[in-house]
């Protein structure tokens, strides 16, 4: 039997990059795994952690809903998978704050209790590693510049998971697809999407250097796993960079590719990747 996996792709995902989700979800059917969302999700409480103590409340009540079904989460965010940990650990931490938290969910017949995996995408390809490479049927050409989701690996003794400062499982995932992961000397900086909500002007000004340091190591495009790196580097693009549009792909959608899936089954429509890819696809 297969194992039952919960996707949560959270709010910005869902509502400006669906084609990162329908990638991630084909490509873990492809795996084997037998996908199924979570009913009744809320968003995971990061964006609200500045403004109310309540936040954990959002948080937890989505990681009940899991723990009732019995199942992990597979998350497509840095943001939610990081706010999904760390409640975890403060609540462990802290017995009476779990009382508490529970006290409420109880109004909704839920409990947290216990605690549940959590994954991130790059984690769960990365433990299917030998898999997909044998399931390769399209080496890709290119030389891609990956974008790691800071929060995923952030702070490293909760996210447990690669090296906090200096990660290296994109790198690994790229290969795997026959292209060559391009080291560019922003590679381990902030994209700056986290600054968006509060300083725009600061947040374009990170995405500016990141951009720019990818074209001058000679990349040919960015590879991220989240939708807010993604909303930054490319749908946002276009606000701070002036030169030609640099292409940027999700991660689902590169190991798609290289498993000889077309792009419109990976639902790439932007212009300057398709533009990219018609020479070798």
């Amino acid at each position: 039997m297969s194992e039952t996996i919960i996707l949560y792709p959270g709010c910005l995902v869902s509502y400006r990059f669906p084609e990162y989700e329908a990638a991630a979800k084909l490509l873990l059917q492809y795996l084997g795994y037998n996908v199924t969302s979570l009913p009744h999700a809320l968003c995971c409480g990061s964006f609200l952690e500045s403004s109310t103590p309540n936040w954990i409340n959002y948080t937890a009540y989505n990681l009940a809903l899991a723990a009732k079904m019995q199942s992990p989460l597979v998350t497509l965010c840095g943001g939610c998978t990081n706010a999904f940990k760390r409640v975890q650990h403060m609540l462990l931490a802290e017995p009476q704050l779990l009382g508490l938290v529970n006290a409420r969910l109880a109004r909704l017949n839920l409990k947290l209790e216990p605690v549940v995996p959590v994954q991130h995408l790059i984690q769960i390809l990365l433990t299917r590693h030998k898999d997909l490479q044998e399931m390769v049927t399209r080496f890709l050409p290119f030389k891609v510049a990956p974008v790691y989701p800071c929060q995923v690996f952030r702070p490293g003794n909760i996210m447990n998971f690669d090296h906090p400062l200096r990660p290296s499982s994109l790198v690994q995932l790229i290969t795997l697809t026959g292209a060559t992961a391009q080291n560019y000397s922003q590679e381990y900086q902030c994209c700056g999407s986290s600054l968006y909500m509060v300083d725009p002007e600061m947040a374009f000004t990170m995405g500016k250097i990141k951009i720019e340091s990818m074209i001058a190591s000679g990349a040919d495009l960015a590879l991220t796993a989240c939708g807010n790196c993604h909303l930054l580097l490319q749908r946002l693009q276009s606000r701070y960079h002036h030169g030609i549009p640099f292409p940027v792909i999700f991660l689902p959608q590169l190991i798609g590719l290289a498993l000889g899936w077309s792009p419109s089954r990976m639902g790439i429509a932007n212009p300057q990747l398709r533009r990219l890819l018609t020479n070798v696809i």
